[in-house]
């Protein structure tokens, strides 16, 4: 039985009156993630008119919460894309969830960007500085209880000041804190504080000698419960995605450091990169320089060209006159994406495809990165990197505080993520098709891009292909690669971006009927670990993406 499934009873149907207490009485759109059985939110909603959204892990709980909260979403908040814009909500409620998570730190960083400029966190968690923690090591136990602050489930520990530290590197400022005690404090303690003394505080045969009240409190405290509003509001790198939220993903697992660390290759594999230009006079030539400087890696450089009207193609035909080590291909009418990757493939010689869209600019160590995570596992079927503009596990809020990155050149970002994430791969079901590095072998197993698909949804369809066939599609979280985001589409007519990506969703829904039957394909979120295919069959956004948080 998953450990999540066997608690005590009772463990998810707490009303925490002392959570409700600290939620402001303007708060009129609240988010509780790990909403257990609802018995907060349907506190909160009693108490107001107010709308309340939960996320729960067990669905079996979630059932039960449906019946108090406006909605509930099932599944592992961090491989969810949740449809949320930012500055959503009032109040964000986290009542011992974040020790649960793999990465509660860039579950913060969502929080943040899910605030109001007022609005509020409301966090508690366990305190592993906890008096009855440290009696447990001095005997050297780490005693794993169903509950408590040795929860089995749970992954991260925290003290107040590393939550603090936390808070603050997610753009969070803590406004209120208060415990929840567990034993009473030592009888001394009142006599000291009257006389301004500092305390000493024997622990079986450990002694510590001048502590403050707050610190002796905190040995006692069993919980901690937290009020945090966001800090300054933080100018944003870059457009946001559509929708207007930074949607981010987390994956389905993760590979230590260690086990992935870059290893050099005995031979460097001979990389096709191939671009698909319509319309893109503006980005490329930065694309082209950027590729220039930070590519040192063996490569053939294939750009086709889709019938472009804006002086791509001229720009490009001066291109091939300087660089005629270049592949360039000047179509005369639109063939779509995916066929015209397929044309670039097919006109190179590679040991591995790279296929990049006109509107990034490559950071030092994009390629190198993402290659040695194919060639460290033959399981890896596709490989994407870091960027400012991405949906899912290739968010760069997911690893770093956009603060952090406001002002920073991409070669500067990537020396970050290099910094702090170097070595580590991270395992998802989808990637999207805007930088996306195939190893030859998938290719030749697999085949090319689907040419069914003129616009939008080819990545889809192949991130499936490789899933069923056993492969990871994995995301370099020490590669980065600007994205400026949506460039050719601002080239269409009104209209006709979403023509096109719904009729690209119609052919998709076809293929995943002929897979699976009619009326049984599976959820998206089952597929792709996430929510991007939400159309029904006629290729119309379901009722609940017409929001416009898509």
């Amino acid at each position: 039985m998953p450990l999540h499934s066997a608690k005590p009873a009772g463990y998810y149907d707490s009303d925490r009156p002392d959570i409700c207490a600290l939620v402001p009485a303007q708060a009129r759109t609240i988010l509780e993630i790990g909403c257990g059985s609802g018995r907060v939110g349907g506190a909160l909603k009693a108490s107001g008119r107010r709308q309340v959204i939960g996320v729960e892990l067990e669905p079996a709980i979630a059932e039960q919460a449906r019946a108090r909260l406006d909605q509930v979403l099932v599944g592992d908040v961090e491989s969810m894309v949740l449809p949320f814009p930012a500055g959503a909500f009032d109040c964000i409620i986290c009542g011992e969830v974040l020790e649960h998570l793999r990465d509660p730190w860039t579950m913060l960083c969502r929080v943040r960007e899910w605030l109001r400029p007022q609005g509020v966190l409301i966090a508690s968690f366990p305190n592993v500085a906890h008096i009855g923690i440290i009696r447990h090591l001095i005997a050297r136990r780490w005693p794993y209880q169903p509950a408590g602050i040795l929860d089995r489930t749970h992954l991260r520990f925290f003290t107040k000041a590393e939550f603090a530290a936390a808070l603050e590197q997610a753009g969070l400022q803590a406004e209120l804190w208060s415990t929840i005690p567990s034993d009473p404090l030592p009888a001394d303690v009142p006599r000291a504080l009257e006389k301004d003394q500092r305390l000493n505080l024997t622990i079986e045969n450990l002694r510590i000698d001048g502590l403050t009240l707050d610190q002796v409190t905190e040995f006692f405290a069993t919980q901690f419960l937290v009020v945090a509003r966001p800090a300054a509001a933080p100018a944003r790198l870059i457009p946001e995605p559509p929708g207007g939220a930074a949607m981010v993903d987390r994956p389905t697992r993760v590979a230590p450091p260690a086990a992935m660390a870059h290893r050099a290759s005995p031979e460097t594999p001979h990389t096709a990169i191939v671009i698909v230009t319509y319309n893109s006079n503006q980005t490329l030539p930065a694309c082209l320089l950027t590729l220039k400087e930070n590519t040192p890696e063996p490569h053939t450089l294939a750009i086709i060209d889709n019938a472009s009207s804006d002086g791509t193609r001229e720009y490009l035909e001066t291109f091939r006159r300087l660089n005629p080590e270049a592949v360039v291909l000047l179509n005369t009418s639109n063939l779509g994406f995916a066929r015209a990757v397929n044309q670039g493939i097919r006109a190179c010689r590679w040991d591995q495809v790279l296929i990049l869209n006109p509107d990034t600019q490559v950071a030092p160590g994009w390629l190198s990165r993402m290659t040695a995570y194919a060639q460290e596992r033959p399981d890896i079927g596709a490989v994407g990197p870091i960027s400012n503009y991405a949906w899912g596990p290739q968010n760069l809020a997911n690893y770093l505080p956009i603060p952090l990155c406001n002002g920073k050149t991409p070669a500067q970002i990537a020396d970050l993520l290099a910094a702090r994430h170097g070595g580590r791969c991270i395992l998802t079901k989808m990637l999207t098709f805007w930088c996306t590095l195939l190893p030859g072998t998938v290719l030749r197993r697999l085949g090319l891009l689907d040419e069914d698909f003129f616009f939008s949804h080819e990545d889809l369809e192949y991130s499936l292909r490789l899933t069923r066939a056993g492969y990871w599609l994995a995301v370099a979280a020490d590669a980065f690669v600007y994205h400026a985001g949506g460039k050719s589409r601002e080239t269409l007519a009104e209209g006709k971006s979403d023509e096109l990506v719904f009729a690209a969703a119609r052919v998709l829904y076809r293929k995943l009927e002929a897979m699976y039957g009619a009326g049984k394909i599976p959820a998206s979120t089952e597929l792709w670990g996430s929510d991007l295919y939400c159309y029904d069959p006629d290729g119309r956004l379901k009722p609940q993406y017409r929001n416009g948080a898509r």
